[in-house]
């Protein structure tokens, strides 16, 4: 199977491992997030987390309409 998607690819068996093995690592390094805060920056953006979300007036009259294949 591998061969024949690097064969698909046009490449060689082991450019192609390379090559897929370099794309996942971008993935997994670029999937992990770290960031630090203070302790009142932390306490802030737990508090903002906490907060419940307040719909818009927009939103509101959105859900409230009839969906445009109903209509």
């Amino acid at each position: 199977m591998l061969c024949r998607a690097a064969n698909l690819r046009g490449q060689k068996l082991s450019e192609f491992m390379l090559d897929s093995a370099r794309r996942l690592a971008e993935v997994i390094i670029l999937d992990q997030r770290a960031f630090f805060l203070g302790a009142d920056a932390h306490e802030k953006f737990i508090d903002l987390l906490d907060a419940p979300n307040t719909p818009s007036e927009e939103l509101r009259a959105r859900m409230a309409s009839r969906p445009v294949w109903e209509r």
